[in-house]
């Protein structure tokens, strides 16, 4: 039995169980379409229910589905899992990570270099020289730069981005105690 497409506003009102009188105010307001013929073209009707069924979920009508939404989800997954795992190898660190740890060296290095007057003026007190006092002035300013050595930074920020990786520096799974990063529900994360 072929499927009939088109409808008397009588047909469609009973198929839709509403009154005769809402389906022709709809038809004479002009948002049913209607044949050439002057029934009410079901074809049509059926057209665009399908393509606003495709715009709900999210395909435009275009033919992308939910295929397309989860190759993106899942691209983006892979994406952050590759940035956690440059991370945990050390070839990428967060900014704020950089920022916490240049801000305590900026604040070791004010503390080192604003104590070397008081460190140095009983030591200088007795010196006969300039030569002397300049010797012992450099001496105590190599000794507060020799605590902050480059690489001791560059290894702060790996340790950083491991814990926040939930990674101990050896690499295995840190446990909270090692200052992995852990969840709101006191479980590790990662």
């Amino acid at each position: 039995m072929p499927l009939q497409l088109e409808a008397t506003s009588g047909e469609l009102a009973q198929a839709l169980g509403t009154s005769e009188r809402v389906i022709a105010g709809k038809r004479q307001a002009g948002r049913l379409p209607v044949t050439p013929g002057g029934r009410i073209d079901l074809r049509a009707i059926l057209k665009a229910g399908v393509q606003a069924l495709g715009e709900q979920a999210g395909d435009g009508g275009g033919g992308q589905s939910l295929d397309a939404a989860r190759i993106r989800l899942v691209t983006a997954q892979a994406e952050a899992r590759e940035m956690l795992n440059d991370q945990m190898r050390g070839e990428t660190v967060l900014a704020e990570d950089l920022e916490a740890v240049v801000g305590a060296v900026c604040d070791g290095v004010r503390a080192k270099v604003l104590a070397i007057p008081t460190r140095a003026a009983p030591m200088v007190l007795g010196l006969a020289g300039l030569a002397e006092v300049r010797d012992k002035l450099t001496e105590l300013t190599h000794d507060a730069c020799s605590d902050l050595a480059a690489g001791e930074i560059v290894s702060t920020v790996h340790d950083r981005a491991r814990r926040r990786a939930g990674r101990s520096a050896s690499g295995d799974a840190a446990s909270p105690a090692d200052g992995a990063a852990t969840a709101a529900d006191g479980e590790p994360m990662g």
